[in-house]
């Protein structure tokens, strides 16, 4: 078997289930991705430079540009779809902990339906327009934080999981400070929707990047399987793992990685905007369009199918 370790490289470990066989599958944007062959984690290796990452999520890249920074007008669903799941499993109410906060969007309607809300960023432009709404959020991460132990109900990682270095070192920390009981909530992207797994396909027959990772902005990409292997590692139990969702194809079309600058000219006020340089790419766009279309339309199908999809999210309960 082709793996990291009989290329000469350096040996590393899956962070899900500590497996040491790590296979090439695809690259992405010039770096380099593999897949564990135990519990199927794909991830970055090597991982980008601090300094790299920096610039990844700058605002001079367009990473952090909004046009809302009045919270109480975005939409409170996902938040009255959490707090039902809470019920379910028997917390109602309590102290709710966001990693990865953003601008506080979720905070904002959890605090509203009677949660005593905390959160964190490491992004200080995204924080400072959660503090003017008067919520409790400080820049940093949850490896940095000197929190106490056993402080929250409820620990939410909303698209977080995929950007950090160790994804297991993250989830440690977070059983430390999460209640006996409590309960952990992951979102991320489901890498074995139909789309991740058609695109893949035309990915090793035409050798072109692979369209659904987002590396290296996401150093891991995980599927159902990955994700449980690793948040069991760490010590919870599992008790959901649901896919569903939809993403547009224009969202699927500006991640294939061919279009980066083009996104980036466009959006500088947090609304994107037509200019000379997106005419330009009009040809280009049309191409990749037109490869992408049926892998994306199949992937749609598949979904529907098997009643899963491009977004996952992950109830587990700290026992």
């Amino acid at each position: 078997m082709n793996s990291i370790a009989q290329k000469g490289l350096p040996c590393i470990m899956c962070d899900a289930c500590n497996g040491l066989t790590l296979n090439p599958l695809a690259k992405k944007r010039g770096y380099n991705l593999y897949r564990c062959a135990t519990c199927g984690l794909i991830l970055v290796f090597p991982q980008p430079t601090a300094e790299q990452i920096s610039r990844l999520y700058s605002k001079n890249v367009g990473y952090f540009t909004t046009a809302n920074t009045d919270i109480s007008v975005t939409a409170n669903h996902y938040a009255r779809e959490l707090n039902a799941v809470f019920s379910a499993n028997g917390i109602n109410k309590g102290h709710f902990f966001d990693i990865g906060c953003a601008t506080g969007n979720l905070l904002f309607h959890m605090r509203e339906i009677g949660w005593q809300t905390t959160g964190i960023d490491i992004n200080p432009d995204a924080v400072a327009v959660a503090v003017q709404n008067g919520l409790d959020v400080t820049v940093g991460s949850i490896e940095e934080s000197s929190l106490k132990e056993s402080s929250f109900d409820v620990v939410h990682l909303g698209d977080v999981i995929e950007h950090v270095i160790s994804p297991k070192h993250v989830l440690l920390n977070v059983r430390r400070i999460l209640k006996v009981g409590g309960l952990l909530v992951i979102k991320t992207s489901n890498v074995a929707c139909g789309f991740g797994t058609s695109s893949l396909l035309l990915t090793k027959v035409s050798g072109l990047e692979w369209p659904q990772s987002e590396a290296p902005y996401h150093l891991y990409e995980f599927s159902p399987r990955s994700l449980t292997s690793l948040v069991t590692s760490c010590g919870y139990d599992v008790l959901t793992v649901k896919c569903a969702g939809k993403i547009s194809f224009f969202y699927t079309l500006g991640a294939t990685g061919f279009f980066d600058n083009l996104k980036s000219s466009m959006k500088t006020t947090g609304q994107y905007r037509l200019n000379l340089l997106f005419l330009l790419n009009i040809p280009k766009l049309t191409i990749v369009a037109l490869v992408l279309l049926p892998f994306f339309v199949w992937g749609r199908i598949r979904d529907k199918w098997r009643r899963t999809g491009p977004r996952m999210t992950l109830i587990a309960r700290r026992p």
